[in-house]
């Protein structure tokens, strides 16, 4: 995700990341030195929010990463956790439950979510905006997936807990056939860590275990014989133009231990590392988005 914005904002595009993978914080350990947090995260704006009192934290929220410096565009961070946060797990334990509406009931989480990543959108008016949301299966990853995004990028390394993990999201989907509809299109599978050895065999058992996934579970079912209706969701194993084939990031020992803010003159990874790993990625991502 970092590396991703680091491209956009090369581009010239204004970014804005957010810090939604609120159990397991990290976004600004990479883009920002401590120093450069804002003095609030999400879970302080959920927090105050519940009490109505959000607008008040909202100008303190927000801050540039230095990745940008040396690009034409810009990289705005909001952090899960604000500076110098001391009692992170007593609001995280607050921030999920469900909140008096305006309008009389509940307002729900989901909903919350959906309402800062608006008001953020409004404050800052970026180009691109990407989410950093929980793995697995959790209701973040739900709403970032059917409520927020244009893109759904799923990473996957080719183990069996991966695809069970899939099929069963997967699987839960196909029970709502409306849901299913309305996020099939917007997903992309990544091959993280694709290993330097072997490509060829594992790259075709990657791409045979992500189609019967897909086909399995997402695809329209056409039966031997019958005409394809040309709106059909549904595409062939080598079909480079399936949610199904997976954009790579390959694995590099240049990154295993790499700091985005480090310097190439002081033995930080350089742009001709960092595209020989993501330059896949990158391009797939960027023009699915340009055709959103």
């Amino acid at each position: 995700m970092a590396m991703l914005a680091h491209r956009l904002a090369t581009l010239g595009k204004r970014v804005l990341l957010l810090d939604f993978d609120l159990e397991s914080p990290g976004l600004s350990g990479l883009l920002l030195p401590p120093e450069r947090v804002a003095g609030y995260g999400l879970v302080d704006w959920f927090v105050e929010d519940a009490v109505g009192d959000s607008d008040s934290i909202i100008d303190d929220i927000v801050a540039d990463s230095p990745l940008a410096e040396h690009t034409p565009g810009q990289i705005r961070v909001v952090a899960a956790m604000g500076q110098g946060e001391t009692a992170y797990l007593s609001k995280l334990a607050r921030v999920y439950a469900d909140i008096p509406s305006a309008q009389g009931g509940a307002e729900q989480f989901a909903h919350r979510m959906a309402r800062i990543v608006e008001k953020l959108e409004t404050r800052e008016k970026p180009d691109v905006v990407l989410i950093d949301s929980r793995a697995g299966l959790h209701d973040l990853a739900a709403i970032s997936i059917a409520g927020l995004s244009t893109v759904a990028l799923l990473f996957a390394t080719d183990t069996a807990q991966n695809w069970q993990g899939y099929q069963q999201l997967f699987g839960h989907w196909q029970r709502r056939p409306q849901v299913l509809r309305q996020v099939r299109q917007r997903l992309a599978l990544v091959q993280a860590l694709f290993p330097e050895t072997e490509q060829a065999a594992r790259a075709e058992r990657f791409l045979q275990n992500a189609y019967d996934l897909f086909a399995n579970n997402l695809y329209d079912r056409i039966e031997p014989g019958q005409e394809t209706p040309i709106d059909a969701f549904t595409f062939s194993t080598d079909d480079e133009d399936a949610p199904h084939f997976p954009w790579q990031v390959r694995w590099s020992a240049r990154l295993q231990e790499f700091n985005p803010l480090l310097p190439v003159e002081r033995g930080g990874v350089g742009d001709a590392d960092i595209q020989a790993a993501f330059g896949p990625f990158f391009d797939g991502v960027i023009a699915m988005a340009l055709e959103e």
